[in-house]
């Protein structure tokens, strides 16, 4: 089996920095019929050792070389959870939730290992995932790095374009390209503006050819995070110092983790302390209470607490939603009572979240009843 898995390592490349170039590609590739037979060999060795992180990688990417997103977007989650984030795993799952027409979700991963994530590469994620402004205010601060190149002025060249500046952005292309070139690439670009579906703008740029029908992984397959026991959630020390969180838990959508009993941090009154709880990636108050509902239906200690959001960026419409001032252990178990129930959640330190003005408004409507 580690013949195979070195024969798999070599023939699925890692995916390359995106780079704002733009193909098309009819039919079937050859890397994709390569990677589609790769799959079930990929998926026997997850099959023999589901914790090994580097396992879960080859099949991660397996299943972005034949195009299948979702399923990579599942297995990119699954080996951010068995290993500490690396920036190239952290992009590649940004951009195969956005190919997956999980946009939200991108952008929480694109926040979330900000620090890790090259600007360049960052800047035009922001722009593939329904943010150009964004994209373009970070691809200005990387071409103010040393070092800035061909690469970084091309991405931001297309992130222009995708915010409607074509010539701005046709200036910077011709920076680089002949001006037959630039003016074939604004071309190509002006097609790529006009996606027919979710995962063409990724697919062309990673040039891959997106799969007819991806059912996902197999059930067999899901990761199982390891549950800790009551007892080892409230020894745990909370210390409430001022050192940063570290969250390196991604966000996992397979199958439900069955817990067999509740945290006993759950049957009290959750200590106060600087830990949030943060549930979900929203672009507007309507979603984010209806998925509030559903979370309090599922961890009834939540209700008539009072959730809390912060913007992704300053004047940004999408804001994440979190509920906290929690102790570390406290926070912790309604994570994983949260997670056991088919909720998305992780826990981190405080950043300037501010309670929501719509729970406030529905508390007033339902006591003028």
């Amino acid at each position: 089996m580690r013949a195979t898995i070195g024969r798999l390592a070599t023939l699925l490349l890692a995916i390359t920095p995106l780079a704002g170039c733009v193909t098309s590609q009819p039919g079937l590739s050859r890397a994709a019929q390569q990677a589609a037979q790769a799959i079930p060999a990929a998926e026997r060795a997850v099959m023999l050792d589901g914790r090994d992180a580097d396992r879960r990688a080859l099949l991660a990417t397996a299943y972005l070389r034949a195009g299948r997103f979702r399923s990579a977007a599942r297995a990119f989650e699954d080996v951010l959870t068995l290993r500490a984030p690396d920036a190239r795993t952290a992009l590649n799952l940004a951009l195969t939730q956005i190919a997956a027409d999980e946009r939200a979700q991108a952008l929480e991963t694109l926040d979330r290992h900000a620090a890790l994530i090259p600007l360049a590469d960052r800047g035009l994620a922001l722009a593939l995932a329904g943010q150009p402004r964004q994209g373009v205010v970070a691809l200005m601060a990387a071409m103010r790095l040393p070092g800035a190149d061909a690469h970084t002025r091309q991405n931001l060249a297309l992130a222009l374009a995708l915010c409607g500046e074509w010539s701005d952005a046709h200036m910077l292309v011709a920076l680089d390209l002949d001006p037959l070139a630039a003016r074939r690439r604004i071309l190509e670009w002006m097609r790529f503006a006009q996606p027919q579906g979710a995962a063409d703008q990724v697919a062309s740029l990673l040039k891959i050819t997106p799969a007819v029908d991806d059912p996902g992984p197999p059930v067999a397959l899901a990761l199982r995070r390891p549950i800790e026991k009551p007892e080892a959630i409230a020894e745990r020390a909370d210390t409430e110092t001022s050192a940063p969180l570290v969250a390196t838990a991604s966000a996992e959508a397979a199958t439900p983790v069955v817990v067999p009993a509740r945290a006993t941090a759950l049957e009290r009154v959750p200590a106060r302390g600087r830990w949030f709880v943060q549930v979900g990636a929203y672009t507007g108050a309507r979603l984010a209470r209806a998925d509030w509902a559903r979370i309090t239906r599922r961890v009834p200690v939540l209700n008539g607490r009072r959730p809390s959001a912060i913007a992704f960026t300053p004047g940004s419409r999408l804001y994440r939603l979190s509920v906290g001032g929690f102790a570390l252990a406290d926070a912790d178990a309604i994570c994983v009572e949260l997670r056991a129930h088919g909720g998305r959640c992780y826990v981190r330190a405080a950043e300037g979240d501010r309670p929501v003005a719509w729970y406030r408004d529905a508390a007033v409507r339902i006591a003028s009843r």
